[in-house]
């Protein structure tokens, strides 16, 4: 999860076009996720997920957008992360692979 913190005209959402453009030329349409909340790029390697809370005001509505699966096992771009109550994991301790063994 790579969190893009920054006041309105920072340039979040150019980051995160020009982080997408980079991972996959092909992709020369990166919306902005303001109203739908969330774009999804299949990238060669692995799924992006592009998310915008700036319009989300709890955890609750956070949570219904499913992205247990993006958290999981993809990369999460999250503009506005400090629009939720909690921030995306708190409170998740298994995120760190220090001293696992695998």
């Amino acid at each position: 999860v790579v969190a893009l913190w920054g006041d309105l005209g920072a340039g979040k959402t150019a980051l995160a076009r020009a982080i997408v453009a980079s991972l996959d030329p092909r992709q020369t349409t990166v919306p902005s996720p303001t109203f739908t909340l969330v774009q999804t790029y299949d990238l060669p390697r692995f799924t992006l997920w592009h998310c915008d809370f700036y319009r989300l005001s709890s955890r609750e509505e956070v949570e219904q957008l499913g992205l247990d699966e993006a958290f999981a096992g993809g990369v999460t771009l999250i503009e506005w992360p400090e629009s939720d109550a909690d921030e995306p994991g708190e409170g998740d301790e298994s995120g760190s692979d220090e001293g696992n063994e695998s």
